[in-house]
């Protein structure tokens, strides 16, 4: 976001500046909705299973990316952070207990670990194509198509969660004797993780 925020046409398009407090808003509503995300992580995957809240969370996760890329007002883009935060928190308490659960036991922590790990790469290599990019060729990428800001990054963002609730589909559940016998409120979950 923060590329898309130092934008000069962004800016001018909200009517504000860099060093206003709503850009500071823009920025931390995220974080505060993936507080509430992570409350609910547990009770969501009590409830639906693991599968089905990766999928509620990448649901969650489109329509926040959407309601940023389509914003008309500043408002729209502080409920799409808010609700992209809470996609974020959700996933964040979901996708490391269904990893855990799934893996063999003997490669469990390094699963978890390395799929951590590549959260930390993406961030990496955004900033370095960010660096790489002067600003002015970062920017002008970004066009206005009818009142609906799009960048390439934000671009490939938005389809991430369309392919994470279609995969996570077809993958299979915890193995029976963690559904049965380790987390028996979970065998209860309509989907059978």
């Amino acid at each position: 976001m923060t590329d898309v925020i130092a934008s000069p046409d962004f800016l001018a398009f909200f009517n504000t500046e860099k060093g206003t407090p709503i850009i500071g808003a823009i920025n931390s509503t995220f974080s505060g909705g993936a507080v509430f995300g992570s409350l609910m992580g547990g009770l969501t995957m009590d409830r639906f299973g693991r599968r089905k809240t990766i999928m509620i969370g990448a649901i969650i996760s489109l329509i926040g990316s959407i309601l940023q890329a389509a914003a008309q007002n500043l408002a729209m883009i502080l409920v799409g952070r808010i609700i992209a935060g809470w996609a974020v928190g959700l996933l964040s308490m979901a996708v490391p207990v269904y990893q855990s659960e799934c893996a063999h036991p003997k490669i469990r922590g390094l699963i978890v670990g390395l799929a951590q790990q590549m959260i930390g790469v993406g961030f990496i290599v955004y900033v370095l194509s960010v660096v790489a990019l002067p600003i002015q060729v970062l920017t002008g990428l970004q066009v206005n198509l009818g009142r609906l800001w799009v960048s390439p990054c934000r671009g490939v963002a938005e389809s991430i969660p369309v392919e994470v609730s279609s995969g996570v589909s077809s993958r299979p559940g915890p193995p029976p004797r963690l559904r049965h016998h380790v987390l028996p409120r979970v065998s209860k979950a309509p989907d059978g993780d």
